[in-house]
């Protein structure tokens, strides 16, 4: 932040003064006084733990989603591979 820069949309975890832990996203910057040189720190936090909540929920869901896909991918590629022999035991019996 000396140097110049901000620090925009940083994401970490912070404890409420009654123990609870937040999700958090914080963007910070410096302000000079009247002779450029640095007076202080302008710090915004933001509560983004319902953010995160969902996002972990969406993921859970997701990951789920993902293993019924391949639970019933497989289960058709039995059935077609039954119904491919069926066809074969037809056309030579």
């Amino acid at each position: 932040m000396l140097s110049g820069q901000k620090i925009q949309l940083f994401e970490t975890k912070r404890l409420t003064r009654d123990g609870r832990r937040l999700d958090v996203q914080l963007s910070s910057t410096l302000y000079f006084d009247e002779e450029g040189k640095p007076a202080g720190n302008i710090v915004t936090l933001r509560d983004i733990s319902a953010q995160k909540h969902a996002e972990r929920e969406l993921l859970k869901y997701h990951n789920q989603l993902g293993e019924l896909v391949a639970e019933r991918t497989a289960e058709l590629a039995k059935a077609n591979a039954r119904l491919a022999q069926e066809v074969e035991d037809r056309k030579t019996g």
